[in-house]
């Protein structure tokens, strides 16, 4: 299945896919925690894990990386494009916090052993997820 990732019409399309579903993902995560502004206040990364702000920010940094190096590789694929998008929104929305605030807030709160999150947090992984999953699938296509 390779696909040809010079044809302009189909880059054009999958830079749309990865912009909506980015922007989508960062605004609805930025929307919330406007309206829940008494949420946890996460010094750490992903459900309150590592409580500093240094590893928090070089994981965050970390993931921008990669979703950076990979966003060339990206086929043209619907749903993998779509991850990439949300994956990509999530790590956004939760840096943009870090910088902005020193902190993320998480304002969903399920019962323990889980950890406070957001939406973000669930781009990440589940944006991130799919992709991984395509590239151990697709590994010979990259």
């Amino acid at each position: 299945m390779k696909t040809d990732k010079r044809h302009p019409a189909g880059d054009r399309q999958k830079h749309l896919l990865i912009g909506i579903s980015a922007g989508a993902v960062l605004a609805l995560d930025q929307l919330l925690k406007l309206i829940f502004d008494q949420a946890t206040r996460n010094h750490g990364s992903l459900f309150g894990y590592w409580d500093m702000m240094w590893p928090s920010m070089i994981l965050a940094s970390v993931f921008l990386l990669l979703a950076g190096l990979l966003y060339n590789r990206i086929p043209r694929h619907k749903s993998l494009n779509i991850a990439a998008g949300i994956f990509i929104g999530g790590v956004a929305s939760n840096l943009a916090d870090r910088i902005a605030r020193g902190y993320v807030l998480d304002y969903i709160n399920p019962p323990q052993p889980l950890g406070d999150f957001n939406i973000a947090d669930i781009g990440i992984w589940v944006g991130g997820m799919i992709i991984i999953i395509y590239m151990i699938r697709h590994y010979r296509e990259l």
